[in-house]
C-alpha cells in the first residue's frame, strides 16, 4: 500500500526545518539547490524475477527525478546537508525520500561522506518507509555538483548492489553573520 500522506508530512517537516534553520542568527544556511536525478547502474542486471512477479525483468537505469537541498556549511571542511526528493526506482515506480547527510571535504572540490534516509516507494515492502544509510561523494564545480551513491544491498529492502549519480544545481546562498 503506498503511503503518500507520510511523505506529505514529512515534506512539511522539511520545509518547516528550512524556514528555522535559514533564519536563525547561530546557523546560517549557506545554500539551497535543486536536485535533477539521475541514474542507476546495477552491478547484477541478469535479476530473476520483480516483486511480485514470474520470470527475469530489466532494471530501470535512467531514474529522473527532482527534489532539493539545503546545505550547511558550504565554506569549511564539512558540510551538513537536508535532502527531500521524488524519482521513478528501478522498476518505474515512484520513489520518495527524505534524508539528513555528512560530506567531509577531502581536496578543495571532493568531498565524501554518508546520508540517513527514509525512503518510500512502491516496489519495496508494499510502500511502507524504511531507513537506509547511504554513502555518497561529491564533486563541485562552480555551481554544479556531480552526486555519487553506492546503494548496499539490505536483507529485505534491496537485494542488488546499485551505483547512482544525480544533479545539484545551487540556486543561491545566505551569507554568515559575521562571527560565524
Amino acid at each position: 500500500m503506498y503511503r503518500a500522506g507520510f511523505f506529505s508530512f514529512s515534506f512539511l517537516r522539511f520545509v518547516t526545518i528550512i524556514f528555522f534553520v535559514s533564519s536563525s542568527e547561530q546557523v546560517k544556511a549557506d545554500s539551497f539547490a535543486l536536485n535533477l536525478y539521475g541514474v542507476s547502474y546495477h552491478l547484477d542486471h541478469r535479476v530473476e524475477a520483480a516483486p511480485g512477479a514470474s520470470g527475469s525483468y530489466k532494471l530501470n537505469e535512467f531514474n529522473e527525478g527532482v527534489g532539493l537541498r539545503l546545505s550547511l556549511g558550504n565554506d569549511s571542511s564539512d558540510v551538513l546537508f537536508l535532502e527531500c526528493g521524488s524519482f521513478q526506482d528501478s522498476f518505474e515506480n515512484e520513489a520518495m525520500y527524505l534524508s539528513l547527510g555528512y560530506q567531509w571535504r577531502v581536496v578543495r572540490q571532493l568531498r565524501v561522506g554518508a546520508m540517513g534516509a527514509i525512503y518510500a516507494t512502491a516496489s519495496i515492502r508494499d510502500g511502507d518507509p524504511f531507513l537506509a544509510a547511504v554513502p555518497v561523494v561529491s564533486y563541485t564545480a562552480g555551481f554544479l555538483t556531480i552526486n555519487g551513491l553506492y546503494l548496499p544491498p539490505y536483507s529485505d529492502v534491496n537485494p542488488y548492489h546499485t551505483i547512482g549519480a544525480y544533479l545539484t544545481i545551487r540556486l543561491f546562498e545566505w551569507e554568515r553573520a559575521e562571527g560565524q
